[in-house]
């Protein structure tokens, strides 16, 4: 009888190739997974070096355009990189962006930078200077009780016809009250601002983005102390010295500054060469100006003429029937108030510009005119007419080059690939 004989140790060879191959596809799965650890590391490591490019692409379309604003004033209200032909790469990747005009002086532009696929987006606002562009702002808020015409009208161009640039805006809150009120555009400006009553006497807009009125206020601070290096040197103005204590009276002379205390318009005065290219700068450092309500100075008429001594005409008009022959130049006059607040005389004509960033601009009951521009911490006028004509020449009038005033991020506008 013959045995088959099991070669010897065959059976433990069997059990090592099973456990061979248990350890090959072990160390294969983990090989599998490390190289997808690596590779998943690899994508993040190159996904956030992208993500930090594409930001820096998006602020070179910024700056791209801060410098096109700065070399070119543009004839367009819209114009893109793009469009004009412009280089939009960087070294990683590219940028777009698109500025958009506000108001004459005031851009948004929105940049969107792309690298390895990721995307990301910033909208900044850009300025130019201190830049009269309203007829009317008040930081926190603007409240007009009585009916108010806010217009516009170009003083280089003699006729008085109406230029429809008479807008009204505010970081906060607005109020244009009175059957009759109209202006020529109403804007909310930042997310505080809202209109809240008479929102249909103009158009209204908005922009994300606010005013910066510090540092508005700030660079008035710097420059009143390098046009009047020692403070109110020039003590109290009055038109008429009715105290007995003035130290300034009269007429007020193009081309010169004026570094003062308090300023009192109690009577008519003019500003002797008057020109928007050659202003007399009135600095007001303690006590504002008042313009007192009931003083009369010209008989029977209980009017106050401000540097509007030929202010006798009618508002502006589009069909130039009630057009002034001789429509007043404000940009002659420029009041820059540091501290106190701004009354406005019952009964008056103002040619002048204000610029008083901190102070509370006040009109009481009863009609009264200004012509030019207010920038103000607030603005309120009581019960009766209240008419603010803006003039187009100040345009051009206390501008700077174009800077950016405010940048933020758009909220998920990044992109990426997979």
């Amino acid at each position: 009888m013959s045995h088959r004989i099991r070669p010897a140790g065959s059976r433990r060879e069997s059990g090592s190739i099973v456990m061979a191959m248990l350890a090959i596809i072990v160390i294969g799965g983990l090989v599998a997974i490390t190289f997808a650890e690596v590779r998943q590391s690899q994508l993040t490591v190159r996904r956030d070096r992208s993500w930090t490019a594409s930001i820096q692409a998006a602020d070179a379309g910024a700056q791209q355009a801060l410098t096109y604003l700065i070399t070119t004033e543009p004839v367009d209200d819209n114009v893109t990189a793009t469009g004009l032909g412009l280089n939009t790469t960087t070294n990683d990747g590219t940028f777009e962006w698109t500025a958009n005009r506000v108001i004459t002086g005031l851009w948004e532009v929105r940049a969107t930078g792309t690298v390895q696929g990721v995307s990301r987006v910033v909208e900044v606002t850009i300025s130019r200077g201190l830049l009269f562009r309203m007829a009317a702002f008040g930081d926190v808020e603007v409240i007009f009780q009585g009916n108010t015409q806010g217009d516009s009208y170009d003083s280089s161009a003699g006729d008085g016809l109406q230029t429809f640039n008479g807008m009204v805006g505010s970081n906060g809150n607005l109020e244009l009250l009175g059957a009759s009120t109209s202006v020529d555009g109403i804007w909310e400006f930042g997310p505080d601002a809202g209109c809240t009553q008479g929102c249909t006497s103009g158009p209204l807009y908005s922009s994300a983005t606010p005013i910066d009125v510090q540092g508005i206020y700030d660079d008035l601070v710097a420059q009143a102390a390098i046009d009047c290096p020692d403070g109110a040197v020039d003590g109290n103005y009055e038109t008429v010295d009715s105290s007995g204590t003035a130290d300034l009276t009269g007429d007020l002379t193009a081309g010169t500054i004026y570094c003062l205390n308090e300023m009192s318009i109690n009577g008519d005065f003019d500003v002797i060469g008057n020109s928007t290219a050659n202003p007399a700068v009135v600095y007001i450092f303690t006590n504002g100006v008042l313009a007192p309500v009931g003083v009369s100075q010209r008989g029977l008429d209980s009017f106050i003429d401000a540097n509007c001594l030929g202010c006798d005409g009618g508002p502006p008009s589009d069909s130039g029937g009630e057009s002034k022959a001789n429509p007043p130049e404000p940009g002659g006059l420029v009041l820059n108030v540091l501290n106190g607040d701004v009354e406005v005389k019952v009964g008056g004509e103002y040619a002048m510009v204000i610029m008083a960033p901190k102070s509370n601009c006040k009109k009481a009951s009863g009609d009264a005119t200004l012509y030019g521009s207010m920038f103000c911490g607030s603005i309120s006028s009581g019960a009766g007419a209240f008419e603010v004509h803006y003039d187009d020449r100040l345009d051009d009038s206390g501008t700077g080059d174009y800077d950016i005033v405010g940048y933020r991020e758009e909220v998920g506008s990044s992109t990426s690939f997979s």
